[in-house]
């Protein structure tokens, strides 16, 4: 399984191993002229956008109720105002865009031996440029994210984005300062009840959005994902950039999915050591230039993939006709508004999820996580790897490259040091601490999302027993996917919906030949009768499935069995603390995959606790178990899932 290079453009100003002057030529050539405009856009400098901004009503009120409700002058907080904008501020200019296409292609050079993109995606950016505002939605899964598309943007002449980021950037002097004038504005990670920056940041995004002034790029996860995983989208900017439709600004605006795929992130080690306890290091110069032994390393291939652009005016339905006679809220958007830009967010991740691209260390990470040996032959590994690869493909996955030998045992230079091949060409993996396994975790859940929805509804199963009826398999499945809603990302609104994706993954399973319907004749879908008899049939990608959930059950467990030991109030940093220790003990009793003790994993667990309405918040901040009697039954509930035996056995990939 390989998709079509021709597809794709490689991404290489001058030449990857060329003379200095090749690439200042190239760079020197850009941007390019006549790029493609938005229709109403009109040019004006940065000096003009923002004094656009501090006269907009909407910040003229704040200033006047800042002013009023603190006791200060007009004056003094409109100056205030000034300050707080011109420290957001964008000042993308050429110059510094060529400085940094030119050094960031030195270093993207060195270490990935290609990057790509498909020619079409640029095409159709291109046009929705000149039609409407556009908003450029990629995954964030590394700090790379931030600058991949501006470079690729600018070396393939496309406008290049504004992009936000966060202000923890802007404390750099000189990396804040070239970033600024590569295109990026700078918001704080929370705005609480300043009403004065609230309205200063979304009169400056809707005015960029408005003008047309370049596509804005934003992360509509929130921020980097430290699992590999799709995180659960935010909405918070994302309303923000719409806005402007719902109140008339804007006849549309078009938003487009992007999907960052990496063969390797530069962060692994740093994300594995995080999950395991240690504080994430602060954001500075020092820190990046101490990380330069990173450019003595080969991270593989880099796919940007774009996927379908989505209308806003087409997503909304009836709301389209009612913007005339809205009534907003305090944020400037209805009730009906923000549920349709949770939809549409929704939507973007799901796309996003669909134009990934899954490494050859990716699925080879995941047959060897199933797997109980120590030890495999290269040749046996190959086999299983490509066995999964082609099920992923079936599931519409995008996969990079061919599986045969050769390409196995590159991939496991990736995995290094806990994976290594010998002479004889067996493979052995060194999983001797937690931090061994995570790294392996890590990779693995690049793909989890081809098959979370099936790894759900055959642990569903298990826990049933076979052969059990499909409404109990139903049943299941809705507790599985609300004790682990955080963990995978299915695009669900409401139960329907969540039915929905659990017939069509036992559908899934039924082609595959894991499920079978008792009593039947083949037949193309799923009865709807609730009585009707499902049983478990041998295959080798079950245990795999299974194991992609179990131990992320461990870690919700943990969590309850901590609050369960001791129901005091307590807060959410010493709860992960104390589950993961309890994560561990079982651990060196029991070794096998160390999800549970992963940090996200168990603040996952204590959002799904409370969302289900086991954990409330008590006096400062600390956390309070409000139901110890379903809490103890949930608990119980998930010992008896992992003890559920995958009957009939089935040997591993």
């Amino acid at each position: 399984v390989k998709m079509a290079s021709s597809d794709f453009s490689e991404v290489t100003p001058g030449s990857r191993t060329g003379h200095v002057g090749s690439d200042v030529v190239a760079i020197m050539q850009l941007p390019a002229p006549n790029l493609p405009l938005y229709r109403h856009f009109l040019p004006r400098t940065s000096v003009a956008l923002q004094q656009q901004v501090l006269d907009s009503a909407a910040v003229r009120r704040a200033i006047l109720k800042v002013a009023e409700k603190e006791g200060k002058s007009v004056e003094d907080v409109a100056t205030n105002a000034r300050t707080i904008l011109e420290g957001m501020s964008h000042s993308m200019g050429v110059p510094t865009l060529r400085f940094m296409a030119y050094a960031l292609g030195k270093v993207l050079k060195n270490i990935y031996s290609h990057i790509y993109i498909r020619k079409e995606d640029l095409e159709r950016v291109r046009e929705a440029i000149r039609e409407s505002p556009v908003l450029l939605l990629p995954t964030h899964r590394s700090y790379m994210d931030f600058l991949v598309l501006s470079y690729v943007f600018f070396l393939m002449k496309v406008p290049v984005p504004i992009i936000a980021a966060g202000e923890d950037f802007q404390q750099m002097s000189i990396v804040g300062t070239l970033l600024r004038g590569c295109g990026a504005f700078f918001m704080r990670r929370s705005f609480g009840a300043d009403a004065l920056y609230w309205a200063l940041f979304s009169q400056y995004v809707q005015a960029i959005v408005t003008n047309g002034d370049a596509p804005v790029e934003f992360f509509v996860e929130g921020t980097r994902s430290r699992t590999g995983k799709t995180l659960h989208p935010k909405i918070g900017l994302l309303s923000v950039a719409l806005q402007p439709y719902f109140d008339c600004r804007a006849s549309d605006i078009k938003m487009f999915p992007i999907a960052i795929s990496y063969t390797e992130r530069l962060e692994n080690q740093l994300y594995v050591a995080e999950m395991l306890g240690t504080p994430k290091p602060k954001e500075s110069l020092s820190g990046l230039l101490a990380a330069r032994s990173v450019l003595q390393h080969d991270y593989g291939t880099l796919h940007v993939r774009i996927g379908p652009a989505i209308s806003v005016h087409e997503s909304v339905g009836p709301l389209a006709a009612q913007r005339a006679h809205r009534v907003p809220d305090d944020k400037g958007l209805t009730h009906a508004e923000r549920t349709a830009i949770h939809a549409i967010a929704n939507k973007v991740i799901f796309h996003q999820q669909r134009e990934l691209v899954v490494s050859l260390p990716a699925a080879v990470a995941t047959v060897l996580l199933a797997s109980p040996a120590d030890h495999v032959s290269l040749a046996d590994l190959t086999r299983a790897t490509a066995a999964l690869l082609s099920e992923a493909h079936l599931r519409g996955a995008n996969i990079d490259g061919v599986c045969d030998a050769e390409a196995v045992a590159k991939a496991l230079g990736a995995l290094a040091p806990v994976v290594s091949l010998d002479r004889s060409q067996f493979v052995t993996v060194a999983r001797k601490t937690p931090a061994d396994w995570l790294l392996l975790a890590h990779f693995r859940n690049e793909l989890v999302h081809v098959f979370a929805a099936e790894a759900l509804c055959l642990t569903a199963l298990t826990a049933c027993g076979s052969p059990t009826t499909l409404e109990r398999v139903y049943h299941e499945f809705d507790f599985l996917h609300a004790i682990l809603y955080h963990e995978f990302f299915l695009p669900v609104h409401d139960a329907a919906a969540v039915r929905h994706h659990a017939a069509n993954a036992l559908q899934s399973l039924r082609l595959t030949g894991i499920v079978k319907r008792d009593g039947a004749a083949p037949m193309t879908g799923f009865c709807p009768d609730p009585n009707q008899v499902l049983s478990l049939c041998s295959h080798p990608l079950a245990p795999l499935l299974l194991s992609l959930v179990h131990p992320l059950l461990q870690g919700v467990h943990a969590v309850a069995a901590v609050l369960l030991a001791d129901p005091a109030p307590v807060r959410s940093d010493a709860l992960v603390k104390r589950a993961r220790q309890q994560a561990e003990a079982h651990w060196h009793r029991h070794p096998g995959p160390s999800d549970a003790m992963a940090a996200t994993t168990l603040q996952n667990a204590i959002h799904a606790l409370t969302r289900r309405g086991l954990l409330a918040r008590g006096s400062h901040h600390n956390l309070v178990v409000s139901d110890r009697a379903r809490l103890a039954e949930i608990a119980q509930h998930i010992e008896r899932v992992l003890a559920a035996p995958l009957s009939p056995a089935a040997a591993s990939l």
